[in-house]
């Protein structure tokens, strides 16, 4: 009786390794070839510019009090609806990348990009100012030489 539960279970797990050493490898040669991520992804944070481009942003600095990591700090000046941010620095070394700032965003200023390469040796660069959030977020990205 258990010899033939172990030979059920090793021939399933046979049966599971012959399937997948036959079949195509799904490799990536990263960073030649990048993957799309999916729709849902959050990665870096940049914020949102008008029609017209201004910000978005009202300075409201509900964001940098939702963050859990306390990497966002917010100065604005201006009374109601000329109220924009001054500074607006965001530290994507501390980043949990949680977009909960996102969310409670009142005027949808800030949304998550698709940009992922946020690994780096120089800290520096990862502190990322007001200019430099409201660029495209492609131009982040590091040529690799092949």
């Amino acid at each position: 009786m258990i010899a033939k539960a172990f030979m059920t279970d090793l021939m399933q797990g046979l049966q599971r390794t012959l399937k997948y050493f036959f079949s195509k490898p799904v490799t990536v040669q990263y960073p030649k070839e990048k993957l799309t991520p999916f729709p849902r992804f959050r990665g870096f944070i940049r914020l949102v510019v008008n029609e017209d481009g201004s910000h978005k942003c009202i300075a409201c600095g509900q964001c940098a009090r939702v963050c859990p990591a306390g990497c966002i700090t917010v100065k604005g000046e201006g009374k109601g609806k000329e109220r924009h941010p001054v500074v607006f620095d965001i530290n994507f070394g501390r980043c949990i990348y949680c977009a909960y700032c996102v969310e409670i965003c009142p005027v949808d200023a800030l949304e998550t990009t698709g940009f992922y390469e946020g690994a780096e040796y120089d800290l520096d660069w990862l502190d990322f100012d007001i200019n430099k959030l409201l660029e495209d977020y492609k131009k982040w990205e590091r040529t690799f030489k092949k």
